[in-house]
């Protein structure tokens, strides 16, 4: 698979498939978006994000709340 390929499938496209991604509901993506606190971009009118940035923010988030305890 090219380099090109990779990143056409590991981008996430509109609010409703970044939230099934993050398993949240559409209405928590937004604000978690909007806030900035999960990683996404707003292209036009169309918010993205790509999945191995999402996976890494919640692994490191992860691996943050186990350090706390």
């Amino acid at each position: 698979m090219s380099q090109e390929e990779n990143l056409a499938t590991d981008i996430v496209w509109s609010i409703d498939d970044i939230a099934a991604t993050i398993n949240r509901t559409p209405r928590q993506t937004k604000h978690l978006l909007t806030k900035g606190q999960i990683p996404g971009k707003k292209v036009g009118h169309l918010w993205t994000a790509r999945k191995s940035e999402l996976n890494q923010f919640f692994q490191s988030e992860s691996i943050r709340a186990e350090n706390l305890r």
